[in-house]
């Protein structure tokens, strides 16, 4: 298999959202992930050192943060939500 379909990009899963929005609390934009449409984190890359870095919510869960999700479905849409920062 040619390198450039082995890293071809598997399609968002359908319960995930990708949002693009700049963060009063971050100087660069930030990708906020979503499932059934409940935050899950928010994925960011920093301008000082290049990496990437995951953020949950706070230790105090709302209704409207998603407590589970599909591990498989949720490393696809953080390399969709990488994707879009780069």
């Amino acid at each position: 298999m040619p390198e450039e379909e082995s890293k071809q990009l598997q399609p968002l899963p359908r319960d995930f959202n990708i949002t693009i929005s700049s963060d009063l609390d971050y100087e660069e934009l930030v990708a906020e992930i979503t499932c059934q449409e409940m935050f899950v984190a928010h994925l960011r890359k920093d301008s000082r050192d290049g990496k990437f870095y995951i953020e949950w919510p706070a230790n105090t869960l709302s209704e409207f943060q998603c407590r589970s999700c599909d591990l498989d479905q949720f490393l696809i849409a953080v390399t969709h939500a990488k994707q879009r920062l780069v």
